[in-house]
């Protein structure tokens, strides 16, 4: 009987401790499905993406954006647009345009971000007002002129401009002024030569008309004189010889005058001239004269 009850209590044991395990295992097995779940669950995160413009809104080239998340970020913009993912929190976006190695534009915002998704943020840059203090333009010298220079007076590029401007410009004025005084003296100058032709030739016409009434002799010796006052006159008697000569011995005078660019007056001059000294022959022909050479 006492084998009985022992081996009763061996079984009622081994049984308790089977339904202990189980438990455990089945404890074990949840423990470790929950963890694969925490492990699964995806982390709350936004996406932060917009444009880069300048000030005139066209698209900013050469930006580089700073973020403060944990750990820092940056991104260069090379064609306009930016995307970050950021966890829930606050941030700052610092955003500088560079050329040449200097900041030439800026732009500072602020974002907070409460629950997951995609959030649009565009960035305006501006214009650099001061040097910025993160050590990129320490090796930069920019040199600002003094505006109370130009204050002062000229440089000596400026005056040295200054004085060639006006010389070329008193130069031009000298050479019109001059001009127009040849221009004024040279019409002077004619119109005196031409108001002492037609003196010239009206006294030689008054002349002509008075040897009508003058004896033959009178006439002769005036136009002698007449001859010698006249400039190149022995030239212009030895050139009616020798048209006379060439028309066989006789010409008329109004042949003549198409040949000698003198004056009507003037050639009966030189033809009076010749008669006198007796190398010609004029003869009265009707309202002309025939000229002969003397035998």
């Amino acid at each position: 009987m006492f084998v009985t009850m022992a081996m009763m209590h061996s079984r009622e044991g081994s049984k308790e401790s089977v339904n202990m395990r189980a438990r455990r295992h089945a404890l074990a097995v949840s423990l470790f499905i929950g963890v694969l779940f925490l492990l699964a669950a995806p982390a709350e995160s936004a996406i932060i993406r917009g444009n880069v413009y300048n000030y005139d809104l066209s698209p900013a080239r050469n930006v580089r954006i700073d973020i403060n998340t944990s750990p820092h970020q940056v991104i260069v913009v090379k064609d306009g647009a930016y995307s970050v993912e950021v966890p829930k929190g606050t941030y700052s976006l610092q955003s500088r345009q560079y050329r040449r190695g200097m900041v030439i534009a800026e732009s500072n915002e602020t974002v907070e971000v409460e629950n997951d998704g995609v959030f649009t943020l565009d960035i305006i840059m501006f214009p650099a007002i001061e040097e910025l203090d993160d050590g990129l333009l320490e090796d930069v010298s920019v040199e600002v002129p003094d505006l109370n220079d130009s204050e002062k007076g000229w440089n000596g590029y400026e005056i040295a401009v200054l004085i060639v401007v006006l010389a070329l410009f008193s130069l031009v004025v000298y050479y019109a002024y001059q001009s127009k005084k040849l221009m004024k003296s040279i019409e002077v100058r004619e119109s005196k030569h031409k108001s002492e032709g037609e003196s010239q030739e009206t006294k030689f016409d008054e002349d002509e008309a008075g040897d009508a009434g003058m004896p033959e002799k009178d006439r002769a010796e005036e136009g002698k004189g007449a001859v010698r006052k006249t400039e190149h006159g022995n030239d212009y008697e030895n050139r009616i010889l020798e048209l006379i000569r060439q028309a066989g011995g006789t010409i008329s005078q109004k042949d003549l005058r198409k040949e000698i660019p003198l004056s009507e007056a003037k050639i009966s001059i030189l033809v009076s001239a010749l008669e006198a000294e007796g190398r010609i022959v004029k003869l009265k022909v009707g309202r002309g004269n025939i000229i002969k050479l003397k035998k």
